[in-house]
């Protein structure tokens, strides 16, 4: 199985068309799960701005992804932005469509950038306390010096991040690190704001992905992320 995550830059109107709808696995062929969502810089200090767009999508294969590129409506909005294609390399915790047998171990053996994604659901009522205990890791993360990347996500209850790494040694660091507590009482303060249903199936910690093997790159490359940084098909990470 892979999963994708697609990003493009819009006005605010068609940001917000963009959001309202998304694709799900009963009419949409080999999709596992799929949330879309506001992206916006992670850290940011004050409102957002509404312009950026993004779908994380898990998949059985690649040619269910690319018949969703070519068949659906709802790929339209998403196309001519970036695009990363993952495998899974490690996973903490549980999300829909994501197997079982992915490992969960800490270290992950790998060459190269990898993309973390944390994925959660967010209980309403605890929105000031995830504030608060993400506000912290998500500074630690961008001024660490191995992250070369790094976005947030919403549209509640679903709450996220994606970020693009130097390698998987950065990522563990950062996450692990007794240097950068932030992240470690973050993931402690989850139990807290997520559902008790979240906990089962979809709270917020981290797991590992790499990019698609040259093997099975599609014809269409993906493109850098929105702001330019070069991130191309390395391998690379997910992080719930």
């Amino acid at each position: 199985m892979i999963a994708t995550v697609q990003l493009v830059d819009l006005g605010p109107l068609d940001t917000l068309r963009s959001v309202t709808r998304r694709p799900k696995p009963v009419d949409t062929p080999g999709l596992r799960s799929a949330e879309v969502a506001l992206f916006a810089p992670l850290a940011l200090a004050g409102s957002p701005p509404v312009r950026r767009a993004g779908l994380i999508a898990l998949w059985d294969d690649e040619e269910a992804f690319e018949r969703f590129l070519h068949d659906h409506p709802i790929a339209q909005r998403f196309a001519g932005g970036f695009e990363a294609r993952l495998e899974p390399l490690r996973a903490y915790g549980s999300w829909p469509g994501l197997p079982a047998t992915v490992p969960s171990s800490r270290a992950v053996p790998n060459d190269g950038p990898v993309v973390v994604l944390t994925l959660g659901r967010l209980r309403l009522s605890q929105t000031v306390r995830f504030l608060r205990a993400s506000g912290p890791a998500e500074r630690a993360a961008v001024e660490h010096d191995g992250m070369v990347w790094g976005s947030a996500a919403t549209r509640p209850p679903f709450v996220a991040t994606v970020s693009i790494w130097r390698d998987a040694q950065a990522t563990a660091a950062y996450a692990y690190g007794h240097h950068q507590p932030a992240h470690r009482e973050a993931i402690a303060e989850q139990q807290r704001w997520t559902s008790t249903a979240s906990r089962r199936s979809s709270a917020a910690r981290p797991s590992a992905w790499r990019a698609a093997s040259p093997a099975r790159t599609p014809s269409r490359r993906p493109r850098s992320p929105p702001d330019g940084t070069q991130a191309g098909r390395s391998p690379g990470s997910f992080a719930r």
